[in-house]
């Protein structure tokens, strides 16, 4: 699969839901097991292969 996918929703949910759970991106990222440049992506809405 070699597609871009923009999903600006969920970038905005993701972010709305950590600060109100006052969650650091660092605790998020490695949480998550990602790293801050995908945290990035997935905030700015877009999702690469």
């Amino acid at each position: 699969m070699n597609e871009n996918c923009m999903h600006s929703s969920l970038g905005a949910f993701i972010e709305t839901l950590r600060k109100m759970r006052k969650i650091t991106i660092a605790e998020l990222t490695l949480e998550a097991h990602i790293s801050t440049k995908t945290y990035i992506h997935i905030k700015k809405g877009s999702m690469q292969d």
